[in-house]
């Protein structure tokens, strides 16, 4: 008998990529099911450019894609800016917010010459918020980390690793994917915090 969880939406599932002057995509659109999903194609195909896209719409730095140094290299030849919507589900245990967004939370992410912006719009598409925290926000809640090796390793993550002999550098990657990085940077932010406002009362 097949538990009936199994057919209970899941927040936090990413159901839909849409990409305008994206890379060298006028416009793509991408539909995921609710489970594992397989991306299969040749090379050139648009495989890496989907990972890419989902890293940049969930705040990921352009050099951690491994594809740029800068957000704007994106754009397409001839564009002025990109677009990159990404549907996340939001129903079920965990949902964020679910009075204000609804059972879908849009992630909309903007990039032009000169700026780039996030805006978190609603299960209709009505702008919720347009600040780069709020997204920092519901990545956290859903416990999104696409700058970790263990849950996006690009083509050039895996190869720099598998032909690395320098433990030094080994070392560097497991402190990272265990988030023992992230805990340290909280602890000396905390700490600078904490020396900033003692000498205010010195």
């Amino acid at each position: 008998m097949v538990s009936h969880t199994l057919h209970q939406p899941t927040a936090g599932i990413v159901k839909q990529l849409r990409l305008e002057n994206f890379m060298c995509h006028s416009k793509h659109e991408t539909e995921f099911g609710n489970h594992v999903n397989f991306i299969t194609g040749q090379n050139g195909s648009g495989k890496s450019t989907i990972l890419a896209a989902l890293c940049v719409a969930f705040g990921c730095r352009a050099k951690e894609t491994q594809r740029t140094s800068t957000l704007k290299d994106f754009i397409k030849t001839g564009a002025t800016d990109a677009v990159i919507q990404v549907e996340i589900q939001n129903e079920g245990e965990g949902a964020f917010k679910p009075e204000i967004y609804g059972p879908v939370i849009i992630v909309e992410r903007r990039i032009s010459e000169s700026t780039s912006s996030a805006t978190l719009k609603d299960h209709q598409g009505r702008k919720v918020v347009s600040w780069k925290t709020d997204l920092l926000e519901i990545v956290e809640h859903f416990n999104i980390d696409v700058e970790n090796p263990c849950v996006i390793m690009n083509q050039d993550k895996s190869r720099e690793f598998l032909h690395s002999g320098n433990n030094k550098d080994k070392f560097k990657f497991f402190y990272k994917v265990t988030l023992l990085q992230q805990v340290n940077d909280l602890l000396e932010s905390i700490s600078h915090r904490g020396a900033f406002y003692g000498s205010g009362f010195g």
